[in-house]
């Protein structure tokens, strides 16, 4: 009884045996009909070529994906072809997979193939089911297409997209401040002009007027006259300097120069011809040379006084500051002025146009000049090899440092 019920035992063991071997027979049946039909024109094409089982596991590569991918048909067999995707495309991947397996539809993807030399490059992957006659898919039939070339024109043309969004925008913004640049220009001249045409009537009312002159009044308007007539000769200048920095028409008149010397005579005249509620603090060493165009320097110096009690509150303290450094980044050495005030500061998303010409912090409030100077202090510097930068201590206000050579031979230079 043991004994039969042994046999019985091997005999269920060996009949399930049969059946799967009869199975896989079956199944490699059906691959090499899948195979075969197509293998010799799928082996002359130029294409990347494969088939697939039912289940998407691949059975056959041709002669392509092996020159391309360094893969023998065993290893790329299964699942093993997806060892030369590109890891980053792999998820998509599956998931295009799936679907068509699950819709039984045609598949379309596209990934990275991994070559020989173990660089990337773009293929677009297609797939079609292949059906018996009852309509059951009894594989797929693939190729994989190479499309790097498109790719990178693709990326080619998105990147220029994006230069043309950014120039566009350039040009609006440009257009904007250009604009802007106008109307405060209008509005900047017209000032002095309508104050010089008010005082000039004045003063021919005065001069008609019988009996003796009013030589008060004549003097007052006498001294507006002047001071309007300077404001209108420095924006000219401005408009003048444009045009020549834009044309590379600047000619420097470079000498040798005593900065603290230069520094102390423009800041003692600039007080002498303002009406000042500010106290400006001089810093100067002695005997600071340097090779420059002295009116020129002195100009981007103004410049930044100028615009330090423009926007600081009145009775607060500007300081004006000469010292020299060593670069730190070719060992090269400077000499640096360094005008700090107490005023509101720039506020942080306009800071990167600050040496751009028109642009103004507040263009439309009676502070707001034409919007050159710091683009013309910035030409003025780069032109005697020098540098300008902008700074916003934690404390409040701007500090303004312009960065000169240090003429060789000084003792500071040693």
């Amino acid at each position: 009884m043991l004994k039969f019920s042994e046999k019985k035992k091997d005999l269920i063991e060996e009949i399930k045996y049969l059946r799967d071997r009869i199975a896989a027979l079956e199944q490699s049946k059906v691959s090499q009909n899948l195979v075969y039909p197509f293998e010799e024109m799928a082996e002359a094409l130029p294409l990347l070529v494969w088939s697939t089982q039912p289940d998407g596991r691949a059975i056959y590569f041709n002669h392509c994906w092996k020159d391309y991918t360094g893969q023998s048909l065993t290893e790329a067999q299964g699942l093993g072809w997806t060892k030369v995707v590109h890891p980053d495309d792999l998820e998509n991947t599956w998931q295009n997979i799936h679907e068509a397996l699950q819709n039984e539809q045609p598949y379309r993807a596209e990934y990275r193939l991994r070559k020989t030399d173990n660089s990337y490059r773009w293929f677009l992957a297609q797939a079609v089911p292949v059906r018996d006659n009852e309509g059951s898919v009894l594989g797929w039939f693939g190729t994989c297409t190479d499309i790097e070339e498109q790719k990178q024109a693709e990326d080619e043309l998105k990147q220029l997209a994006k230069e043309n969004e950014r120039l566009s925008q350039q040009t609006q913004e440009a257009v904007q401040m250009r604009d802007d640049f106008l109307l405060s220009a209008a509005h900047e001249l017209r000032t002095p002009i309508t104050s010089l045409k008010g005082y000039s009537q004045m003063l021919a009312v005065l001069l008609n007027k019988p009996g003796p002159p009013d030589f008060s009044r004549l003097r007052r308007g006498l001294d507006a006259i002047q001071r309007q007539s300077t404001r209108l000769a420095y924006l000219v200048n401005q408009l003048l300097d444009i045009s020549r920095l834009e044309t590379g028409r600047v000619n420097l008149k470079v000498e040798d120069c005593d900065l603290s010397e230069l520094v102390r005579t423009a800041i003692l005249n600039f007080n002498a011809s303002q009406n000042m509620t500010f106290r400006i603090a001089l810093i100067l060493p002695n005997n600071i040379k340097i090779d420059c165009d002295k009116l020129r320097i002195e100009q981007v110096l103004i410049s930044l006084v100028s615009n330090a009690v423009k926007y600081s509150p009145e009775e607060s303290h500007i300081k004006v500051e000469v010292n020299t450094e060593v670069n730190t980044i070719d060992n090269s050495h400077e000499v640096q002025i360094c005008v700090t005030d107490q005023g509101a500061g720039i506020p942080e998303e306009m800071r990167k146009h600050l040496f751009t010409r028109f642009f103004q912090v507040e263009p439309y409030s009676p502070k707001a000049g034409l919007g050159l100077s710091l683009y013309i202090s910035k030409q003025i510097v780069e032109l005697h090899g020098g540098r300008i930068k902008a700074e916003f201590p934690p404390e409040g206000g701007s500090r303004f440092r312009v960065f000169l050579p240090l003429k060789p031979g000084t003792e500071y230079a040693k």
